[in-house]
């Protein structure tokens, strides 16, 4: 008799832990919402993912999740890039390091690796990273003459004269009248 009452007991106690944890994850999800109304956007981002590890199955989390972490990366790129352009004028190769972190959070920003790009080459330490990060700079706005002869600059330097060319050529045809 003890043993088929005991079943109901675990359930009771089970049910009483998931309303627990949804509660924390309500908690949460609310603190997200006043940091997000703040301008928070990395804390906001952070509190959501806590809300939708207590409380996987609310549909709302994912879907504030997905609008926050963009803006959280993006602002934590920007931050970033401040503190590289503070290096750059003394730790040139603390700020590639930092350049490289918020190329990485904002992949698709082509300046960003334009710069990474440039920054790598000076540094002559690693021009095959230099060369990576210039071509995505120029995949990324295929028309911008700069990045084009930037990257066959550093084609130049790590004695890839055929992919050199290759980008010459189409700075030239993007702008004829380039004397470069």
């Amino acid at each position: 008799r003890l043993g088929l009452q005991s079943p109901g007991l675990v359930l009771g106690s089970l049910e009483k832990a998931l309303e627990q944890s949804r509660a924390r994850a309500r908690k949460h999800f609310d603190a997200a919402l006043q940091q997000k109304a703040a301008g928070d956007w990395a804390r906001a981002a952070q509190l959501v993912e806590l809300a939708l590890a207590c409380d996987a199955r609310e549909k709302q989390y994912p879907d504030e999740l997905a609008d926050l972490l963009p803006r959280a990366n993006a602002e934590r790129a920007a931050d970033v890039r401040r503190k590289a352009d503070l290096l750059l004028h003394g730790d040139r190769v603390g700020a590639a390091e930092l350049l490289e972190e918020a190329s990485q959070l904002c992949p698709t920003d082509a300046e960003l690796a334009h710069r990474l790009s440039n920054l790598l080459a000076d540094l002559g330490s690693d021009l095959a990273k230099a060369a990576l990060y210039g071509e995505r700079a120029a995949s990324l706005e295929e028309d911008n003459v700069r990045f084009r002869k930037s990257l066959a600059a550093v084609y130049r330097r790590s004695g890839e004269p055929q992919k050199a060319r290759k980008h010459l050529q189409r700075a030239w045809e993007l702008d004829p009248l380039d004397k470069e």
